[in-house]
């Protein structure tokens, strides 16, 4: 990724995702999709849980690229490469938490409408330098203590 690499600022990549899901907006099928998975893709620069959304839409964009017949087939195959991209880290996580866990993806649009309104800048910096500020959770943090006891609690029978 060029913001990665340093060939680019956190806000132009934050401006290509802008443009990626604007193109995605003026089309539809696979190509929408596609347009939302890059748009989720570049975002990653300032916020890495869009790598989740980049992983769903592109699920979506082969599965409405491929032929009626071969749809299931490809979405299957599509879905295990994505699971093959999980970084390590989160798998861990997740099956540290819910050892039984079939990772999916299987986006909400209704929900994901909502995020993609929200603004795209989230970056702390400038807070971290004026205030002092320091998130209270990590990754590892917030998985053990918010995520994995609040989705035991709302699946809980």
């Amino acid at each position: 990724m060029a913001w990665a690499r340093g060939e680019i600022t956190m806000t132009q990549a934050r401006e290509a995702a802008y443009a990626a899901h604007a193109a995605a907006r003026e089309t539809s099928g696979a190509a929408k999709e596609a347009g939302r998975a890059a748009g989720h893709a570049v975002a990653v620069a300032h916020m890495a849980d869009h790598e989740l959304g980049a992983a769903a839409y592109a699920i979506m964009a082969v599965r409405l690229a491929t032929a009626a017949e071969r749809r299931d087939e490809a979405h299957r195959a599509e879905c295990a490469w994505q699971r093959a991209q999980l970084p390590d880290k989160i798998r861990d996580l997740v099956l540290g938490g819910f050892p039984d866990a079939d990772i999916t993806f299987a986006p909400d649009l209704k929900r994901q409408a909502i995020v993609d309104s929200w603004p795209a800048d989230v970056d702390d910096t400038a807070a971290r330098h004026d205030w002092g500020f320091a998130p209270q959770y990590d990754l590892d943090r917030a998985f053990a203590e918010y995520l994995v006891p609040n989705i035991r609690k709302r699946y809980s029978n």
